[in-house]
């Protein structure tokens, strides 16, 4: 190979090494933060991690146009069924990093739902009457996350 065709290999071989180096420091997320998908819908969001099994559940974070309440929910067949525990009255605003209590211990594998309920102005969480928060669509306001032995503490979450 002659020292004209030797440079230009190399040249190649040195940029892909800058853009692979690049990619990773710059472009890629930490591993850490590639599974936060917050869902962020007007003036109302919601975020839950993937969470190990036991009697409560940590929310990252509850956004809410007016007051109300986290309800986590079982999996009903791939959408949301009973419900299993519900946070105290948020007020509108942000709510970082609280606790909802659940009325059993969540099961390694199952998968629950995080849903945002308005309050009807009493300050106590009553299914019947403080219903499901909606989009401008009409879709509920909700996250899916699953119960997982190999669940791992989420990082700072910010939008």
């Amino acid at each position: 190979m002659n020292k004209i065709g030797f440079s230009t290999l190399l040249v190649i071989v040195v940029l892909l090494v800058v853009v692979v180096i690049g990619y990773f420091v710059f472009v890629q997320k930490p591993a850490e933060q590639t599974n936060i998908n917050p869902l962020l819908v007007g003036d109302n969001a919601i975020y839950v991690s993937n969470t190990k099994p036991a009697t409560m559940v940590n929310v990252g974070f509850a956004i809410l146009a007016g007051g109300g309440y986290v309800v986590i929910h079982e999996d009903g067949e791939g959408k949301p069924g009973a419900i299993v525990g519900n946070s105290i009255f948020l007020p509108q605003g942000e709510n970082r990093d609280f606790e909802v209590t659940l009325s059993r211990e969540s099961v390694d594998g199952e998968v629950l739902y995080a849903m945002l309920h308005s309050d009807n102005g009493d300050g106590v969480f009553n299914p019947a009457e403080d219903s499901p928060i909606q989009n401008d669509q009409g879709n509920i306001i909700l996250m899916r996350f699953q119960i997982s032995s190999d669940a791992t503490e989420p990082g700072a979450i910010s939008l």
